[in-house]
């Protein structure tokens, strides 16, 4: 691993084919040399670097990061509110909440429609059943009444009558059957019926208020919609300015001020006072004394950490910085 001989690092994939297919990530595992289990595991996409590179790159982030935002957030705000442009559109959280209700209006009204249907099916039922039994018991009718008058036909007679007496009990007998039956199938669908027309009347209640909650709704009033475009063009440019001022105060300050908050350091050092002379090959930057004896030293420590680095112009001129002596 990069910058660290005691460790070793590797990229890993999910053992799962589909699994792999789905994530995009890739994970690197790291671990101290002869090591089996991994101590840290970074996930992302590190398309151009090696498994050693990624745990690097990590340590080279802000350290305290807690403490990193907090600076960030008590910093410089560039994000002053100094008005918003702004279109009208439709309310998407209203319109949200109408379709939520608009669905249960029409699972209602499916519901509603079901049982309509199987009211109308019962009351079918029954005016069949009443036909079927109205046509059956007609026909035992007639031939109860034809039996009878063979029987008095055989008494006439002076004939035996045993076996047309038997026909006619069998008769009545399935006169009696089909009574029954009748008014047992009958009862039965009069009671789903009653169920039915009383969940209909539930249900349409119930239809009524959803379409009540629905229509309350207020979906024609527009509201304001913000472009907030600038706010993460400033916060982008606020990370920015926090990373500058991370990476000055930790190769560039002396050490009384490394731990100098954004904020604290715009006032004693960005912003400060003096003089910017052009030369052909240099920019020298005189910046105003001190009233402290201890900032001052801080600043040409400082201006001498600068220097030595030898940074540049655009244009390839070298910029020397230097504190004027107190007065």
């Amino acid at each position: 691993m990069k910058d660290d001989s005691e460790r070793e690092a590797i990229f890993a994939h999910w053992a799962d084919p589909k699994r792999a297919a789905r994530d995009p990530r890739q994970f690197v595992l790291m671990r101290p040399l002869n090591r089996t289990n991994p101590t840290r595991i970074y996930t992302g996409r590190f398309t151009d670097y090696s498994a050693g590179e990624i745990p690097w790159l990590h340590r080279r982030r802000w350290t305290c990061n807690e403490l990193r935002i907090r600076n960030l957030i008590h910093g410089a705000n560039l994000n002053v509110n100094y008005g918003y442009a702004y279109t009208e559109g439709i309310n998407r959280t209203r319109q949200r909440e109408w379709e939520a209700a608009q669905e249960r209006v029409s699972v209602t009204e499916r519901q509603l429609t079901d049982c309509r249907a199987a009211v109308h099916n019962l009351r079918q039922c029954l005016a069949d059943l009443q036909s079927t039994y109205a046509s059956q018991h007609h026909d035992l009718q007639e031939q109860l009444k034809q039996r009878r008058l063979d029987v008095q036909r055989r008494q006439r007679l002076g004939q035996t009558t045993t076996r047309a007496m038997q026909r006619v009990n069998r008769l009545r007998r399935k006169l009696d059957d089909l009574k029954q039956r009748f008014c047992k199938r009958q009862r039965r669908l009069l009671e789903q019926l009653y169920d039915q027309q009383s969940r209909s009347y539930c249900l349409n209640e119930r239809l009524h208020h959803r379409l009540a909650l629905r229509d309350a709704i207020d979906t024609e009033t527009l509201c304001r919609e913000r472009d907030l475009e600038k706010d993460q063009v400033m916060l982008d440019l606020q990370v920015l300015l926090a990373n500058l001022h991370d990476w000055s105060a930790k190769y560039y300050f002396d050490s009384p001020w490394r731990n100098l908050s954004l904020k604290k350091a715009t006032q004693m050092i960005y912003r400060k006072a003096g003089q910017v002379t052009w030369y052909n090959d240099r920019i020298e930057v005189v910046l105003k004394p001190y009233r402290y004896s201890d900032q001052q030293s801080a600043m040409e420590t400082s201006c001498a950490r600068f220097n030595a680095r030898n940074v540049r112009w655009r244009d390839g001129r070298r910029i020397h910085i230097s504190v004027a002596p107190p007065k």
